[in-house]
Parts: structure tokens; sequence; C-alpha cells
């Protein structure tokens, strides 16, 4: 039964992110309200797995994930590379609305950030996010500058848009080479 219900998570993980890739450039492909250039939700959550986030005058990145998304566990290694390469900046949260437990027994891929659960899920609900990963990139002011799927071709989140967000050369969460 088990295998089943694991079969069925990654069949529909896979079927969304056909779906997210698919979708023509700027037609729905946030899949939240937006809140760009705008003043970010408040960082809320039930309970830090290894405690709270030094996010005081820093670039925070919330990435709202799960477990048993597929797509999610894409992303996990580059907000990896993301969390390490621009630690002196930027911290790399994620947020799951999940237990305790399924999130601490979570191992493949690793997650070298941090790490929130809030089975609320306020912050989500706050954003009105509809599907997972999304994620929102706020500036030291609480600003978002960037906000989406991270795994949207037309939106991709990458080191390149993190160092442009950074050094304040873009916040309008366009991919590279777009306006």
């Amino acid at each position: 039964m088990r295998k089943l219900v694991l079969l069925a998570a990654f069949a529909a993980g896979l079927a969304l992110a056909l779906h997210f890739s698919k979708r023509p450039k700027g037609e729905g492909d946030l899949y939240a309200k937006s809140v760009l250039g705008k003043k970010g939700p408040k960082l809320v959550v039930e309970k830090w797995i290894h405690g709270p986030p030094p996010t005081e005058g820093k670039f925070v990145l919330v990435d709202f994930w799960a477990a048993w998304c597929p797509p999610c566990r894409q992303t996990i290694p580059e907000l990896n590379r993301i969390a390490k390469k621009f630690a002196d900046r930027l911290v790399v949260i994620g947020i799951s609305g999940e237990s305790e437990s399924a999130v601490k027994n979570f191992r493949n891929p690793r997650i070298e950030y941090y790490v929130g659960i809030d089975p609320q899920e306020r912050m989500a609900r706050e954003l009105e996010v509809r599907a997972i990963p999304y994620v929102i990139l706020m500036d030291p002011q609480g600003i978002v500058r960037w906000e989406g799927n991270p795994l949207v071709p037309s939106r991709r989140l990458s080191e390149a848009v993190i160092e442009q967000i950074l050094r304040g050369e873009r916040g309008d969460g366009s991919a590279p080479g777009e306006g």
C-alpha cells in the first residue's frame, strides 16, 4: 500500500512539473498572489528544525516545499548551492506544511539550509500559494524582489538571477535577458 501511495504522489508531482513546464510565458505562471515590489509576509513558522535563521540585514529566500513533491526535491540542490555561495548576504529558508517527523525524516536530497514547519501554512495562505515549489526572495527591508516557481522556464531561479538581485540590478522577477 505504501508503494502505491508513493507512486501516486510521484505521478501527481510529475504531472504538476509537466504542467508548469508547458505553460506559456507570463500566462499565470506565478500560482500565487503577486507581491513583487511590495512588502513580503512576516516570516512565520510553528517550529524551526535546526534553530532560527539569522535574517537581520540579509536577503531572505523562502521556499515553500513538501517532502512528497518531486519538483520540490528537484529545487533543493540548486537552493543548497545558492545558500552556500551567498551565505554572507542571503539566508535560504524552506517552509513545509508537513509534520515535524515528515520533515526530519526527509533525507534525499539533503537540505543544507534552514527549515521550518508550519502545518497551519500561514505564510503560504497569505500569499495564496496554489502550487509548490514556490519561492519569494525579499531584500533586507522585506521587499519582494523575486517570486514564482523556480522551475518554470520563463522564471527560472538561478545563481545568476540571485547575483543580479543582490547587486540591485533587477527586482522584477523576470529571467535573464528579459525586460
